[in-house]
Order: structure tokens, then sequence, then C-alpha cells
């Protein structure tokens, strides 16, 4: 059947107008079913990732599929935690959570949290050892902030200096530096450089001495090597017979005997052996007292006001041997010095002799000595010897 052209007309203006109003339907929806077919909108702008998951230090590059063409600007909501450039480039900076906001020129915006986790981190309670050839010592290693359990092993770069057993435990095999690393299951690293020297070993200068009472002697010590930057220490024995300070002066205290003991670093040792025997000034005054008593004399008293006084007396010898003190004044003036208050006063001096019988024979042997010695006036004594360029000089006072 034919239809006029009117009726064809009418027919073809009606399919138009539906093809106009469905387009504009489906162009103001956001989605919508035409044909059995879904249309979704397509966002601006949007992420790679909306999370993410670093540790510190780690980096990530978040990529922008940006529909808007226009400029993008990026921002991260805690810079402590996380920073990002102009690129997207987010740097982990430290442990927490941060957003980080990627917005178009127009205002519209895509955000990713970015959670930063610790890292692992690996210490050791030393970074450098000092040990001699031999020694020992124990690395602890503490691992901290893992998310999991980690094990540590230890590795020496040098076996022929120092080796390292599981447990952290070095021995110093030989002269040299040595690194050990504690090294974590997961690939974090701590150092501890190690030195091995020669164990030091020590002598001194003398392994036996015998001093009087107030004696003093130095004991030299000698290191090997020469070249070594150990420490000697120093110790006696029994204080009450000989002290010893840093520098190896040995004082005598008392009658004894006691062992000296120097001390390097390392531990190695030498010793001397002292003995204290009676002071020159009590020797004498015995061998005095043993001769007025074989004629039927009293003892005569050690005074130690005038043993002090004594001392200054012999001293003065290596100056001016006589009777008459180096400013040209009287020997007894000495007692006058001192405030010492006397009724009679006698001085007897020597010099050259080595031992206190020596010199008790030579005063016993001259009239004028002996005659002192054997006074009736006196009751009291002081003796002094005073050594200078290995001469001794003796003196006796003598006091009422």
């Amino acid at each position: 059947m034919k239809l006029s052209k009117k009726i064809l007309s009418a027919l073809l203006t009606a399919v138009m107008v539906q093809s106009v109003l469905t387009t504009a339907v489906v162009m103001n929806v956001s989605a919508t079913e035409l044909n059995g077919t879904v249309i979704s909108q397509v966002a601006a702008i949007s992420l790679d990732k909306t999370t993410l998951s670093l540790k510190v230090g780690d980096i990530y590059t978040l990529t922008a599929r940006n529909n808007t063409g226009t400029t993008l600007t990026w921002k991260s909501s805690n810079a402590n935690v996380a920073t990002v450039n102009s690129k997207g480039r987010v740097v982990a900076r430290g442990e927490g959570t941060a957003n980080i906001t990627v917005v178009t020129a127009d205002k519209q915006k895509a955000v990713c949290t970015v959670t930063v986790r610790q890292t692992t981190t690996v210490t050791l309670n030393k970074t450098s050892l000092s040990l001699f050839v031999k020694e020992t010592a124990n690395l602890t290693a503490t691992v901290t902030n893992n998310e999991s359990p980690v094990t540590v092993t230890f590795k020496s770069n040098n076996a022929n200096v120092a080796t390292v057993n599981s447990q952290g435990r070095v021995v110093a095999r030989g002269i040299g530096t040595a690194n050990i690393t504690a090294v974590t299951s997961d690939g974090h690293k701590a150092v501890c450089t190690v030195t091995v020297k020669e164990k030091p070993t020590i002598s001194l200068n003398k392994t036996s001495l015998t001093l009087r009472e107030k004696d003093i002697y130095t004991l030299t010590a000698t290191v090997t090597p020469q070249d070594s930057d150990a420490t000697v220490t120093f110790k006696s024995s029994n204080a009450n017979v000989v002290t010893v300070n840093s520098k190896g002066r040995v004082v005598a205290r008392g009658q004894g005997t006691a062992t000296v003991k120097a001390i390097v670093t390392g531990g190695a040792t030498a010793s001397c052996e002292v003995t204290v025997k009676q002071s020159y000034a009590d020797e004498v005054i015995e061998l005095v007292n043993i001769e007025r008593a074989n004629e039927g004399l009293s003892p005569l008293e050690k005074r130690e006001d005038v043993c002090a006084l004594a001392d200054i007396r012999a001293e003065e010898l290596t100056e001016e041997f006589s009777h008459t003190r180096p400013d040209g004044r009287s020997c007894f003036t000495v007692f006058t010095d001192a405030n010492v208050r006397w009724s009679a006063l006698g001085e007897n001096i020597a010099a050259g002799y080595r031992t206190p019988q020596a010199v008790m024979n030579g005063w016993m042997n001259s009239e004028g000595h002996r005659a002192n010695i054997l006074s009736s006036n006196f009751t009291g004594i002081g003796v002094s010897m005073y050594e200078q360029n290995g001469v001794k000089y003796w003196v006796q006072l003598f006091i009422k």
C-alpha cells in the first residue's frame, strides 16, 4: 500500500524527534540503560593508589589520571610523615599517617592515604674495640622496630685479625684491623671496627730490693713493645711495709717484707720483693745504747724532734762538712731555730761510711766522738743519714 507524501513526512519527523529526546536523556544521567548497555560518567581526576603502605626511607611515585587537562598541585597533610613533589614522588619521612592530595586547577581532587612504618634497625653495643692478641670480647646486637622476627648473623672481613662466632664472641687472632658486621635477615647492618695489637710485656729494673725504714727508691718499668700505649700501675702487697705511687716511687714504712707489683694494660706483671730493715737512725741508736750498756750507763731516748734536726744537719754537711753551718753559725743554732729547750748538747758527724756499724766503729775509735756517745750528761739522741752522689753523711745530736 502506498503512503502519501504527507503521511511519510509526518512519520520521519516523529522519528527524528524521538532520536533527539533519547540523546538528551543519555547526556544528563550518570548511568542509564540504553538498548541493554550501561554508560558510566568518567571521574575528572584519580590516582593509581588510594592507600599506600611504606617504610621510613621508601619512595613511591603516584600516577594521576587527569581528565581536565589542567595543571596539577600536590600536597601532603604531614611532611614529617611523607613529602611529595610536583611529580607525585612520595618520600616516607617518619612513622605515622599522611594524606597525599592532588588538586586540579578547577579544585577537583584525589587523595591517597600513606601509612609509614618504622624500618628495621640494628645496633651493636660497641662500634670499636681495641684488643690484644688472644683477648676476647662479646658484641651484642639489638634489633628494633622490626615488623616480623629477624635473625642476626655476624661476619668478620679478616679472620687473620679477628674471628666472631654466631653469638658475637670476638677472638683477637693477629695484629691488624678487622670489621665485625652484624647483618639482619632483612638486610640491615651494623659494624664494629676491631683493632688488635701485640700484648705488651713488662719488666722491672729490680726484682729484689733491701731498704731501711724511711728510705725511698723509684722502680723503673720497661714495657715491650716500646711503642705500646699501654699504661702501667703499681701495687704494694703490704702498705705497712712499703707504699708505691703511680710512678713506681717506693717508700719504706716499716720493717718486714712486701711485694711491689707492676701491672701493664693487658694483664702482664712484674714483681719486686722489698725487704725493709731497721732505719739507719734506729740501728745507730741501738748500737749507741749497746756501747753505753757496756759502760753501765743508762740508754739514750730516741727523740723524734731531735731526729728531725739531725735530718737538717745531715743535708747541710753536703755543703759544709763542719760543726759550723753553711751560713757560718754554730751547729747548735739548729736547736734554737726550732725552739727546742736544752741544758746540754753534743754533735758527732761523719761521712763516707757505708753502714751504721762502720760509722759507729769510726766514732768509737775517736776520743771526742766516743766521749759524746758515753757521756752521762745526755738523756736523748737524734740520728740521721743523708746520701748524695753515693756518699753517706751521718749526724748524731745529743741533748739533755
